[in-house]
């Protein structure tokens, strides 16, 4: 019964998503400080929903978008300069995300939301996880996935698609799991506390460190190639550093953009994709 609630809960949400835009800036820095420029609205002001963005390996950038009333997967080719849709199926598609090794992307599938993969070229999926409620994921190896899990509580857990077995690393997360650049590490929110802790797991020993409080309000983060945390809180941009703690990047209503939530950096950190409230 608990799992066809969380499945009613997870129909609800995905068609009562909130209208956003994905917005990329140029980022740059100078003597350590960030600063952004030159937004353009990847997703076109298209109306709904269009979020979690996440770049490819190659520098481009996928996104969920809306399209005829669901949510696929859509692709922003910078040379090009345009989007166009990946996928074109009857399922909702949400958290695009490059397979580590592969030319494919996995994605949670609609409410019953398995994780699943798309091979090039490919309009069926390969079904990667139907035995977990998969909120977010993101990939540690070739074999090793971490999850936010749905369930009484939120649930970390690492995933190993060889023996279709989990292991619970911690509870009470965000839906914000990265991997840390140049390290074996992951990272993850925490919300036992207040503030929200933002912790670093090793993926193979599940040894946990608290790397700093998060903004208040605020559970998206990104990474740059230098290890330099980035997260908006409201309309402004903040970046970390380890002896002054979070310091304002820029405030978004400059650009007349408000309200931010999931971010991405580019592999060469001169790219920055910020999600911003609709209109």
């Amino acid at each position: 019964m608990r799992i066809i609630i969380l499945l009613l809960l997870a129909t609800t949400a995905a068609l009562a998503q909130p209208d956003t835009e994905v917005y990329v800036f140029d980022l740059n820095s100078t003597n350590g400080k960030y600063e952004v420029s030159s937004p353009v609205n990847v997703s076109n002001k298209n109306e709904g929903y269009d979020n979690q963005p996440h770049f490819t390996p190659q520098g481009n950038l996928m996104y969920t978008s809306t399209q005829n009333g669901q949510t696929d997967i859509a692709l922003y080719d910078f040379k090009k300069k345009a989007s166009e849709y990946l996928i074109n199926t009857r399922a909702n598609e949400y958290s695009p995300t490059p397979v580590f090794g592969e030319k494919a992307f996995s994605c949670i599938y609609d409410s019953m939301q398995y994780l699943v993969k798309y091979l090039p070229n490919k309009k069926e999926p390969v079904v990667l996880i139907d035995d977990l409620v998969v909120g977010y994921h993101c990939w540690a190896d070739a074999n090793t996935v971490l999850l936010f899990v749905l369930g009484d509580t939120f649930t970390l857990r690492k995933y190993n698609l060889k023996k279709k077995s989990n292991e619970i690393l911690d509870d009470s997360i965000g839906r914000c799991l990265l991997n840390i650049p140049n390290k074996p590490l992951m990272s993850y929110l925490s919300k036992k506390t207040t503030p929200f802790a933002i912790n670093s797991i090793d993926p193979k020993t599940g040894i946990k460190v608290k790397i700093a409080d998060a903004l208040e309000g605020s559970e998206d983060l990104a990474w740059t190639p230098e290890n330099v945390m980035i997260m908006g809180q409201g309309d402004i941009l903040h970046q970390y550093d380890n002896e002054k703690g979070w310091m304002p990047i820029i405030d978004l209503k400059e650009f007349g953009l408000s309200g931010i939530s999931r971010l991405a950096v580019s592999p060469k950190g001169d790219k920055i994709a910020v999600v911003v409230s609709g209109y």
